[in-house]
């Protein structure tokens, strides 16, 4: 397939200027023009993203650097290029200094020197997306790694750690939040200190379960030690932020909204979560965290009346080894035919846990059925 040439746009309040950007461009690039700002700003919300912007300053209505600066909110890969006269050089090379624009041409451009901008600027584009293309790649690897080493090292608080995660995305999607990656990517790894830990201490731990106060104040470090795993990934510095406070929010700095946020939410989704472990009702659970000590704010107590647990077309089922699928609830501890048990009851089986599962059946054997929780169509 051939590639499709880089997208230009040329946004001028003059058709002649224009047409003749267009027939400068066109041989190599896909070019698109605009008579003025907001027509525009229109074609980069419709048609783009585009390599690169060419914008000239002076224009009725919004200046050339005032559409770029919002061309730049709307696309920030696309690379911005601004037309100026003589008049408007202090304006322009301060647009530049302010860091929003790629270069300043001066008007009228030569075809020569128009062409080899544009190439630049769209090598730049292409340095940008393979940069971010690779960082997001090592990122997302990097945070799947964490979660699969947390599920082998501590099944508990994996469990746990999606249970929480789950109810994190609801309080955060029913407060307007689109992508709420980071406060989901937070709660999962918001338990992996606990690797640290001997497992039985964790398990208690998470669980709220009676531990010695020798074992609270080495549970209690589990957060820090998240942090101190996670701090140093690429983009992830809010994420460790929120992992470090995660049982302190109100110990962040007020001007750390975001931060401050995912903590709280975390905390409130980590209480919901032992309470409905132990039994509770979602409405008892919930008058449970009112009355707590936490001080959990109210506004995200009340986000939590209509959130489900489970799927409402899940079903309690009981099946086979072979028929266990990642994503099914285990209703029950899986054990070994000695009695052991391999993967503690109330967790989302997990590819890698079923992986275990299977090796362990082929090797000693496994009790059968076992009960999970799955949708009725499921095999």
């Amino acid at each position: 397939m051939t590639p499709q040439p880089p997208k230009v746009l040329c946004i001028d309040d003059e058709p002649n200027l224009l047409l003749a950007s267009r027939r400068v461009l066109a041989e190599e690039f896909d070019v698109q023009i605009a008579i003025g700002g907001d027509a525009g700003l229109e074609i980069a919300r419709q048609r783009g993203p585009f390599a690169v912007v060419i914008c000239d300053m002076r224009m009725p209505g919004l200046s050339g650097a005032d559409v770029l600066e919002i061309i730049r909110q709307i696309s920030p890969d696309t690379t911005r290029i601004l037309l100026t006269g003589e008049t408007d050089l202090k304006g322009a090379i301060a647009a530049v200094n302010r860091g929003q624009i790629f270069r300043f041409l001066a008007k009228p451009c030569p075809a020569d020197q128009l062409m080899s901008a544009v190439e630049e600027a769209v090598q730049l584009y292409r340095l940008r997306i393979a940069e971010r293309e690779l960082l997001e790649g090592t990122l997302s690897g990097s945070v799947q790694m964490m979660i699969d080493v947390l599920s082998l090292a501590s099944p508990v608080a994996f469990s746990r750690a999606r249970a929480v995660a789950r109810c994190v995305v609801h309080m955060a999607r029913r407060q307007g939040v689109s992508n709420p990656w980071q406060f989901q990517v937070a709660a999962l790894l918001a338990p992996i200190g606990c690797i640290a830990l001997d497992p039985d201490l964790a398990s208690r731990g998470l669980s709220g379960r009676g531990m010695t106060a020798p074992e609270a104040r080495q549970f209690a470090q589990h957060p820090e030690i998240g942090h101190r795993l996670i701090a140093h990934i690429p983009r992830l510095a809010a994420v460790a932020e929120m992992v470090r406070h995660q049982r302190t929010p109100s110990t962040l700095d007020g001007g750390a909204v975001m931060t401050r946020l995912g903590a709280q939410m975390i905390a409130v989704a980590q209480d919901l979560d032992r309470h409905l472990a132990s039994g509770l009702a979602l409405d008892e659970a919930i008058d449970e965290l009112r009355k707590s000590r936490a001080g959990h704010p109210e506004e995200l107590l009340g986000l939590l009346a209509d959130y489900a647990a489970y799927d409402g077309q899940t079903v309690q089922r009981k099946v086979t080894v072979a028929q266990l699928r990642p994503g099914m609830y285990l209703e029950e501890d899986v054990r070994g035919k000695g009695g052991a048990i391999v993967v503690p009851g109330s967790r989302e089986l997990t590819p890698i846990m079923l992986e275990r599962l299977v090796r362990f059946h082929d090797g000693h054997g496994l009790v059968e059925p076992i009960a999970v929780r799955a949708p009725p169509a499921s095999e």
